[in-house]
């Protein structure tokens, strides 16, 4: 039951996937979709602490970029929504 624990983190599995889509950037700048701001923060704190994202200061602001675990897994989330997309659709949810 112990591997399914990351399951549970939808955020940050979100996280990473928009990283990896779109590259580094200031946490704030980060697309929310749906979530509140508090939860990509928290997102981003759980992330550094396993060693997926690394922290580092651009400008005034803290941006983010994808370690080497956190890429394998980026390129595991992409496959898996490319599949979710052909699979499900155009179909919106809530």
């Amino acid at each position: 039951m112990e591997r399914y624990r990351l399951l549970a983190k939808t955020g940050i599995l979100r996280l990473i996937a928009i990283l990896f889509e779109h590259g580094s950037m200031p946490i704030h700048r980060i697309p929310r979709y749906g979530v509140g701001v508090g939860t990509v923060y928290k997102s981003a704190r759980e992330a550094t602490v396993l060693g997926l994202v690394k922290p580092y200061n651009c400008g005034n602001s803290v941006c983010l970029e994808l370690t080497e675990k956190g890429k394998k897994i980026g390129e595991v989330l992409q496959k898996l929504l490319d599949v979710l997309e052909e699979v499900i659709g155009g179909v919106r949810t809530a």
